[in-house]
């Protein structure tokens, strides 16, 4: 089942990334509706806080934890 509220997000709201090894949660930086895809402060590996980058990933795996307000 497609989650509709995924397709109206917007810079600023705070998604949770879901992927296999682990959970982020991230305000988003940008979004590409054509691809699908949201660009989210991402940890490549949790012990290191300096190690965060950005990156760009699927909506399939996110879910909104919170919109921003308006």
């Amino acid at each position: 089942m497609e989650n509709e509220a995924i397709d109206n997000v917007e810079e600023g709201d705070i998604v949770d990334f879901i992927s296999p090894v682990n959970k982020v949660t991230s305000p988003v930086k940008a979004v590409n509706k054509e691809n699908r895809q949201v660009l989210i402060n991402f940890f490549e590996d949790p012990e290191l806080v300096i190690d965060r980058v950005n990156k760009w990933v699927s909506f399939d795996l996110l879910k909104i934890t919170k919109k921003k307000a308006n």
